[in-house]
């Protein structure tokens, strides 16, 4: 049995990927399409050089690219390893959006994500916004747009 070194750096498992302690790049896989609005799960590691999990417990926050994400509360790794929850809002299939951990007390490397991409959530509401909520004798213009849960504008 190999045991672990002193952990330098976190290092953050997004849906798709796979932890592999002692690689060069301490996982395999991509991340899986998400989508806006709905919670998942991101796993973030105390980690060694080699990315061996370290049982060190620094209080960690969660942070996205997405403006108007919910960003879960900060908090501590238990025996070098939490599950954080993540919701983003926004969709942004290509490129997508990074998420990055970080140690608040800045005594590890913090790690940031390969961009996960993010799709719609589906349309649930039709918005129709008029220039002019009074009669005019002229032509008005009207716009049409359908919205997902999140109210974010989806093209019809």
């Amino acid at each position: 049995t190999v045991a672990p070194n002193i952990a330098l750096k976190l290092q953050v498992i997004v849906p798709g990927e796979i932890s592999v302690p002692g690689s060069a790049t301490g996982k395999s896989g991509s991340p899986t399409i998400q989508t806006a609005g709905t919670q998942f799960n991101v796993t973030v590691n105390a980690c060694d050089d080699w990315w061996n999990i370290v049982a060190n417990n620094p209080i960690v926050s969660v942070t996205t690219e997405d403006n108007y994400d919910y960003h879960p509360t900060a908090a501590a790794l238990s025996s070098g390893s939490r599950l954080f929850a993540v919701n983003m809002v926004t969709a942004n299939e290509a490129p997508g959006w990074k998420i990055t951990a970080a140690d608040n007390s800045a005594l590890l490397w913090p790690f940031t994500t390969p961009v996960v991409p993010v799709q719609p959530a589906p349309a649930t509401k039709l918005l129709i916004v008029s220039a002019s909520l009074f009669y005019l004798p002229t032509a008005r213009q009207a716009s049409c747009s359908l919205q997902d849960t999140t109210r974010r504008k989806r093209n019809i």
